[in-house]
């Protein structure tokens, strides 16, 4: 929020059928907070700002900023509880705020709804009834208490609806990374498709993503979980002018630690039954993009996602076991060397010409070098984030696991399954 001479902004702007409405992100008060950086605090008499629009005419959204600094300030959720319409997003902020209503004044919740800004005219509104009676039919609320899954969502800041959907997706049998997707709530995951959509495998891509989805029904497409698969899945690896996962993928990192406490949480009170090696291996999917299976390639230190997968599709091709979390770096490699039907620089350059580059180059052969110079260059260390095992065994074992040496902390926190975060 520090002042400047330029900004330039980057909006994007659609229709929102749904809706029926016009959505611009960021939002029209986002961009004239961004606005307000320019010539503060006397730098220069002008400031100035460009805004750079994507899906919609200037113009169009010229209008919208227009109206809404002309326009009298409605607080979002009572603006949008007027219209009488309870969408998907209103009806996750509401049943949150009736279930810490609840916890600070039981079943005359509405008095705290009354002392907020957004709802201290609607609190009586039937919507907010509505709400209430799913609580109480889903068993967030029984009887005057709330119950444990009500206290995990007030402590972890999540929606009930997020935790139903995640909970639906769990019964239904879904892939791992599916079932977490409504846990990373915080998350849009609504901007890879820009970067993919205009290559010529992304038909094919998409098509494959949408049937693993089938099962899962609109839910999965309406939370981006299949842009969210997609990366998971490693197919970005086809599209060379994604470099670096765009947008919110870039920094999933610090998603991945948060993810680890929730799944610890969730499995305390009874809903989950992942084994610590499983939940170690959802945080290493989430973080570098790729499938549970081969998740224990992101523990290549420095490795990133375009490069694991490119490690994950050689594996697939020769036939070769994925590594074990844990596994030192040393090992693999030599695995490698010694099953591979080819040399491991020409396999590693054959999958980048054909799948990536679309050819040979310069950009194959520093990719080729970067691959080997991480396993390499990590040939002492073992396929697992250090900071994900390092905060996952603080949440198990407690501060005792900063004195422990990796190896050590791994053997501790896979040996001790049985309800150790009791």
């Amino acid at each position: 929020n520090l002042p400047a001479d330029t900004v330039i902004i980057g909006v994007r702007a659609f229709y929102d059928r749904r809706e029926r409405e016009w959505r611009i992100l960021p939002s029209q008060i986002d961009i004239l907070q961004m606005e307000g950086r320019a010539g503060r605090l006397g730098m220069k008499e002008k400031g100035y700002s460009y805004i750079l629009t994507y899906g919609a005419r200037p113009e169009r959204v010229k209008e919208e900023i227009k109206s809404r600094m002309e326009g009298e300030f409605t607080p979002y959720l009572r603006e949008r509880l007027s219209g009488g319409y309870l969408s998907g997003e209103l009806e996750r902020i509401l049943s949150l705020f009736v279930l810490i209503g609840f916890l600070y004044e039981g079943s005359d919740f509405r008095r705290f709804l009354r002392r907020t800004f957004s709802l201290r005219d609607l609190s009586e509104d039937p919507v907010i009834e509505g709400v209430f009676e799913w609580l109480k039919d889903t068993g967030y609320i029984e009887g005057n208490r709330l119950s444990d899954k009500a206290l995990f969502c007030i402590r972890s800041g999540m929606s009930p609806v997020n935790y139903e959907e995640f909970l639906r997706r769990r019964i239904l049998g879904l892939e791992k990374l599916t079932v977490v997707r409504p846990l990373l709530f915080v998350k849009r995951f609504d901007g890879l498709f820009d970067f993919v959509k205009e290559g010529d495998s992304f038909p094919e891509d998409e098509l494959f993503i949408r049937s693993k989805l089938a099962p899962c029904g609109s839910e999965c497409f309406e939370d981006n979980t299949h842009q969210f698969l997609f990366y998971i899945e490693g197919l970005t690896f086809k599209y060379r002018n994604v470099q670096h996962p765009p947008g919110e993928f870039s920094y999933l990192g610090t998603d991945a630690l948060h993810l680890l406490r929730v799944l610890l949480d969730i499995r305390k009170f009874g809903d989950l039954e992942w084994s610590n090696e499983e939940i170690l291996k959802v945080a290493h999917s989430v973080k570098y993009g790729l499938t549970e299976e081969f998740s224990a390639l992101g523990g290549v230190k420095g490795i990133g996602h375009i490069r694991a997968n490119l490690l994950k599709r050689l594996l697939i091709e020769e036939g070769l076991q994925p590594p074990a979390l844990g596994t030192p770096t040393g090992e693999f490699l030599t695995y490698l060397r010694e099953n591979l039907s080819g040399d491991l620089e020409d396999r590693l350059r054959e999958i980048l010409e054909r799948d990536r580059y679309r050819g040979t180059g310069e950009r194959v052969e520093r990719e080729v070098g970067q691959v080997l110079r991480r396993l390499e260059g990590n040939s002492r260390g073992f396929l697992v984030d250090d900071r994900i095992l390092r905060t996952f065994g603080l949440f198990l074992l407690g501060p005792h696991a900063l004195r422990m040496r990796k190896e050590e902390l791994l053997a501790n926190c896979l040996k001790c399954e049985s309800r150790r975060d009791d």
